[in-house]
């Protein structure tokens, strides 16, 4: 019998979750869909051209056939270093850019891949895939 837990415990680590295994959760998956995960790198260049609502809140889109589009920024409010120090100083660290978070949602039948192909795309495919579903 699992632990019991007096707490919160965030795992997003997807449907084949590390953390789900090791907490032996009595649940079952339920496939509702798919989802591409993207980031763009937030530039001065970026920032000419999306929209104010995406990197200052979080947006979410939907088709009425379903398929959706969400974005998220991920910008630091304070510098990488002072924020390490502050809140991690014992940890190695890496300093990532600041970017805006996208994905694209849609059932299996409305993504053109199947699972194989799916799960073994590039970036480049996926890309592809993601834009040609948001495209309409």
């Amino acid at each position: 019998m699992p632990p019991k837990w007096n707490g919160l415990l965030i795992g997003a680590d997807g449907s084949h979750s590390v953390v789900r295994k090791l907490i032996e959760l009595d649940t079952k998956l339920v496939e509702t869909g798919w989802v591409i995960y993207g980031k763009t790198p937030l530039t001065p260049e970026t920032m000419q051209w999306l929209p104010e609502s995406w990197v200052n809140g979080f947006s979410l889109v939907v088709s009425p056939d379903g398929v959706g589009m969400d974005t998220g920024p991920y910008m630091k409010r304070e510098s990488f270093a002072k924020a390490a120090a502050k809140y991690a100083p014992l940890l190695h660290l890496t300093d990532t850019q600041d970017y805006l978070m996208w994905t694209i949602s849609a059932t299996i039948v409305q993504f053109p891949l199947g699972e194989e192909q799916f799960r073994s795309a590039d970036g480049a495919i996926l890309q592809a895939v993601a834009r040609d579903l948001v495209k309409e």
